[in-house]
């Protein structure tokens, strides 16, 4: 992960970096030669005749032995604020300047924290790879620390974390990486102190929705779903809503029940929202979400009771989070997904209808409805009424992001 800063006269320059041996090294180098002596000095003093003349011969140097003693104050002073923010890097602000409640930050997705400066210009800042080198999520930026879940998926490896980094050097903060914790997709989000993501890839059965306080690290609760959980969640008024795949939506308290028990206050099940994916949003008490295969459809519902509002059925899977502009909602749709482009779906698709001996007019309508095609919808965020379309020739799976007048997107 690389931060960019902007308007770095120096860009596109090589630098050297340095590494400091700082005072704590040196004082951890000569540690031992000091415990002898002080040991030796001891045993010394300890003789009554060796203690008098210790205590004339300080007196009659009492003004060095003050400004010696003051330089030993000053050098602890100087390694203790080195070892504390020097070594790893780690500010010293507050955590809790800043909230990154919803996928890519806010109601227009566009992944940036209002009032910064565009990163237009410059070269890096930092990089992190850490112990993971795959991160699939966006990074949540509040106040001086930035969140973000990596992934180690292999025949052998399904490990996954969250990191909590220093927003001016990167360094490591905290680190949450239990051993049962697995490769994750979703993006964290932050409220205050609750820092809420999701756990698995698409295959996982089980997946956890986990909160932690944002601050330290520490597990608040956690709640196992019977799906994935590659949704990012959107943390709207103590409640985080997050998708858990085949598992459909949840609505769950941030703050827990006593004992850490998390506090599930609805539940739309599967059956009736499947596919649950994208990263719901949340505004004037309504929550707002896709569905994918099996649903291709955007929903509405009640942020406080999860009852339907409206659904607007799609010709495509519906995998682009919502974007909320203006009593707007933007969204993206199409045929394919992550890891499969749409030819390559739609020839799966193919060979299992032949293998069942689907009619030959059914495998062909399939052949076409699957073709290569995707789509960006304007609805009304009120009654769901569409405002207006526009056709793409391939998926889009992101999210759009506006900014001034424009829409941003890819296909």
């Amino acid at each position: 992960m690389v931060l960019l800063p902007a308007g770095d006269a120096h860009a596109g320059t090589l630098a050297v970096v340095p590494i400091l041996v700082g005072p704590i090294q040196v004082l951890l180098a000569v540690l031992p030669a000091i415990l002898v002596a002080l040991g030796s000095m001891l045993l010394t003093l300890l003789k009554p005749s060796a203690m008098r003349a210790a205590v004339k011969v300080l007196w009659r140097n009492k003004v060095t032995v003050t400004l010696a003693s003051a330089g030993v104050v000053g050098l602890v002073y100087l390694v203790s604020h080195a070892s504390a923010g020097g070594g790893a890097g780690a500010s010293a602000a507050s955590v809790g300047d800043g909230d990154w409640p919803v996928f890519r930050g806010g109601l227009r997705r566009r992944g940036a924290v209002p009032g910064s400066a565009e990163p237009t210009a410059g070269g890096v800042a930092w990089s992190f790879a850490g112990d993971f080198k795959t991160f699939y999520s966006s990074p949540a930026v509040a106040g001086s620390r930035v969140y973000v879940s990596a992934a180690e998926k292999g025949v052998f490896k399904d490990n996954g974390a969250v990191y909590c980094l220093d927003a001016d050097s990167g360094a490591v903060v905290w680190k949450y990486a239990p051993r049962d914790f697995r490769a994750t997709f979703s993006s964290p989000v932050v409220a205050g102190k609750y820092l809420v993501c999701g756990e698995g890839l698409h295959f996982t059965r089980d997946a956890r929705i986990t909160c932690l306080d944002a601050r330290t690290g520490k597990r608040l609760w956690e709640h196992r779903t019977a799906s994935h959980v590659e949704s990012s969640a959107c943390l709207y008024e103590g409640r985080a809503y997050i998708g858990a795949g085949d598992d459909g939506l949840y609505c769950i308290a941030l703050e827990p029940a006593p004992g850490g028990k998390p506090r599930v206050l609805w539940h739309l099940d599967g059956k009736e929202y499947p596919d649950c994916e994208t990263s719901p949003v949340a505004a004037d008490g309504r929550v707002y979400f896709g569905l994918g295969e099996g649903g291709s459809a955007v929903v509405c519902v009640d942020a406080g009771t999860g009852a339907e509002i409206w659904r607007v059925s799609t010709p495509y899977p519906v995998f682009g989070s919502p974007t909320l502009v203006d009593g707007k909602v933007l969204v993206g749709m199409g045929n394919g997904n992550v890891i499969e482009s749409a030819e390559v779906l739609r020839e799966k698709v193919l060979r299992r209808l032949r293998r069942q001996g689907a009619d030959p007019a059914r495998i062909a309508e399939v052949e076409k409805r699957l073709a290569p095609a995707g789509a960006v919808w304007c609805l009304d965020s009120a009654d769901g009424s569409v405002v207006w379309k526009f056709a793409t020739k391939r998926i889009v799976l992101g999210t759009v992001a506006a900014a001034d007048d424009g829409l941003y997107f890819a296909d």
